[in-house]
């Protein structure tokens, strides 16, 4: 009986103590991982106001007007060159 309760703790003090440096290695892993993870979300945070800038700036009047004449090569119209077509329920054109 003396003989083990001498060999449990001399058994089990080296496991728990390999146990708690193992949960410590574990412990540093995660953070780590956290870490990294951290890093990619900031980054794609900017990323995201950089594109939601950029959406609002190709929004602009200003933009679409300046799009519409270099691009794709369009004119503001004058009143005399718009014609309005109204179309009947019937679906003919008056």
């Amino acid at each position: 009986m003396k003989r083990l309760l001498l060999i449990v703790p001399v058994v089990f003090v080296p496991v728990l103590l390999f146990l708690n440096v193992w949960q410590s290695f574990r412990y540093w892993e995660v953070e780590r991982e956290i870490q990294e993870l951290e890093q990619v979300q900031i980054e794609l945070f900017q990323e995201n106001k950089l594109a939601a800038a950029g959406i609002g700036y190709l929004h602009s009047p200003f933009m679409i007007d300046e799009v519409a004449r270099e691009s794709l090569g369009l004119k503001k119209s004058v009143p005399g060159q718009v014609i309005h077509v109204r179309i009947k329920r019937s679906g003919t054109a008056e």
